[in-house]
């Protein structure tokens, strides 16, 4: 059974620039580990589709960035998979109550702003990079 891919990577594309948008009004009313979390979301949204675009099937179920970037199949330098690895965290810590508070204390302002950043640059070069042919 063949899937609509361009269907499913606009779908993908879309929630991931409503989740990168949400991180960033999260930040802005201090919410900052809920803002982390969605940026870990976005993220993990543009990767699925970059998935979907290659393999032209669904993408796998899951969280892990790590993984999904193997999956992509894009060029990722060795500094972006350890930025993933911290990112990962993000997604796990904002959920669970195991890990609630002490990811809680963790995200400071400082820590969000640059968190964020690294997210929106990591964000950037993927939706390029999904973008080209």
């Amino acid at each position: 059974m063949s899937i609509d891919t361009k269907q499913i990577i606009e779908y993908w594309k879309y929630h991931a620039d409503y989740d990168i948008k949400t991180a960033e009004g999260l930040f802005k009313n201090e919410h900052y580990p809920y803002a982390l979390f969605m940026a870990h979301q976005a993220i993990e949204k543009l990767l699925k589709a970059q998935i979907v675009k290659i393999t032209k099937n669904h993408a796998p179920h899951g969280h892990n960035l790590i993984r999904f970037a193997e999956l992509s199949q894009l060029p990722f330098l060795k500094e972006q998979i350890e930025q993933f690895a911290e990112i990962n965290e993000f997604n796990l810590k904002a959920r669970y109550d195991d890990y609630h508070s002490r990811f809680y204390k963790k995200c400071t302002k400082e820590y969000t702003v640059k968190y964020l950043k690294i997210t929106k640059t990591l964000y950037l070069w993927i939706k390029d990079q999904l973008e080209k042919n």
